[in-house]
């Protein structure tokens, strides 16, 4: 048994379960969803065949109408394959059918957990609460499909069996702490429910990862941009995903961010002021900061730091080009960076070198190297500007089980320990926070001489 994720309408189980065609044609699914049956037989059916009786159980089976719309032979095993459309299948047996097709995705999955509590949890998630809200995204769906809903209305319903079905897996999270296991329970949803929730460009996006790893500077800018991309359903999913709590801040970053990069700018009395952008991304925050201008009154260097060479030619054709703004795009990975790298030497002299986002992904051995980078490419007077999660005020549940973006969960006391064992002398002038006080945004320097 294995169930695929894919752009189909319904999700699709392959398994294997008798079924009685016609008059007494007997063969065995080889996958279902709940509008159509993949089935295999050691003879050749007739294609005219237009009922099925599909048994569940030796009490339990499905009649309906079907329609045949694809057959071949398989010459490896002389088998003969066909592919039929669900018929005019009553409401209560296409949600006897999809409760049997989670029942049997979860089934070798469960007896795996040896804990009894933990078994009964994961069971009761999948087979009544993410069935109930599968039910409410179908009927979502056939009423837009209908014109039996308004989008305004849609988006209210959508939003809201949404939060309640997070909220369930939240609390699945919070009270089993076998990590394989909900590691699973994670992949069995994302595929359950993959069917509705991945018309979503957006969401599909996220969950695809183009480039390699979450939040690219493709979806960072589709958050920005803060407008789904999809139709029907697709854009219900865009919509929840853009409202999310964690989108919200990611947007807030960027106006704090701006704020902060202008202020040291600003206040600074040297004629020429260096600019270290690590894990640059878009750099939509410098292309707004400096959009309107056509001069600036100091020279401002930009080092444009990114191991994404994507990353780093979107942003080169879409910053601007005015009189004192020089920009440096440097390739790099961001891995490899330390102190005693062939950067952290032409790097030096930094007056500001600031990061958004990296800092969650990076785990602590990893991240203090960064931060003594970092900081031993500084000026004298130089400051790091660092942000990140506060586990205490965020809780990224739609990014993680819906796009499988991981982060290092810490909260402020633990990231400013963080930075002050990286290295020696370090001192924390100041943290702030975005707007909605999820992210933390960390300003440190050096003690002089140090």
């Amino acid at each position: 048994m294995q169930t695929q994720i894919e752009r189909r309408e319904y999700p699709r189980t392959n398994i294997e379960l008798p079924v009685a065609l016609g008059s007494g044609i007997s063969c065995k699914t080889s996958d279902i969803s709940e509008s159509g049956i993949g089935f295999v037989s050691q003879k050749p059916i007739p294609l005219n065949v237009t009922r099925a009786k599909l048994i569940i159980s030796e009490a339990v089976s499905i009649e309906c109408d079907i329609d045949v719309v694809w057959n071949t032979k398989c010459t490896e095993n002389n088998e003969y394959k066909y592919g039929a459309c669900l018929k005019d299948i009553k409401p209560e047996d296409t949600a006897l059918l999809r409760n049997t097709l989670i029942d049997v995705t979860i089934d070798k999955f469960a007896k795996t957990i040896t804990d009894d509590s933990a078994r009964s949890r994961f069971e009761r998630f999948f087979l009544t609460e993410v069935d109930e809200y599968i039910s409410k995204v179908i009927d979502i769906t056939r009423r837009l499909k209908y014109s039996g809903i308004s989008k305004d209305l849609a988006n209210e319903e959508f939003f809201k069996c949404t939060d309640e079905v997070l909220e369930k897996a939240e609390d699945l999270e919070s009270s089993v702490k076998q990590k394989r296991e909900l590691k699973q329970a994670k992949h069995f949803f994302r595929t359950i429910i993959s069917h509705w929730i991945y018309k979503g460009k957006i969401v599909k996006r996220a969950f695809d990862k183009p480039r390699g790893y979450p939040g690219d500077y493709g979806s960072i800018e589709q958050i920005y941009d803060n407008k789904p991309l999809s139709e029907n359903i697709g854009y219900h999913s865009d919509a929840y995903f853009l409202a999310n709590e964690y989108a919200v801040a990611v947007r807030n970053r960027k106006e704090r961010i701006k704020d902060i990069i202008s202020e040291f700018i600003d206040k600074s009395n040297l004629s020429s002021f260096k600019v270290l952008n690590v894990a640059c991304g878009s750099c939509r925050e410098l292309r707004e900061m400096f959009k309107d201008k056509t001069s600036i009154s100091k020279k401002v260097i930009l080092n444009l730091l990114d191991h994404d060479a994507e990353a780093l030619e979107f942003s080169k054709k879409t910053l601007p080009k005015i009189d004192g703004l020089e920009l440096n795009f440097i390739k790099e990975d961001i891995m490899k960076l330390s102190k005693n790298s062939p950067f952290a030497e032409k790097l030096k002299g930094q007056d500001l070198i600031y990061s958004l986002g990296l800092c969650d992904y990076l785990p602590d051995r990893v991240l203090k190297k960064l931060i003594c980078f970092c900081l031993s490419a500084l000026s004298v007077k130089g400051s790091l500007v660092l942000t990140h999660k506060d586990i205490n005020n965020s809780r990224p549940i739609a990014p993680d089980w819906f796009c499988d973006w991981k982060f290092y969960p810490r909260t402020e006391e633990e990231f400013t320990n963080l930075i002050f064992s990286a290295k020696d002398g370090v001192f924390i002038k100041n943290v702030a926070r975005e707007a909605s006080n999820k992210i933390l945004f960390v300003i440190a320097q050096n003690k002089y001489g140090v």
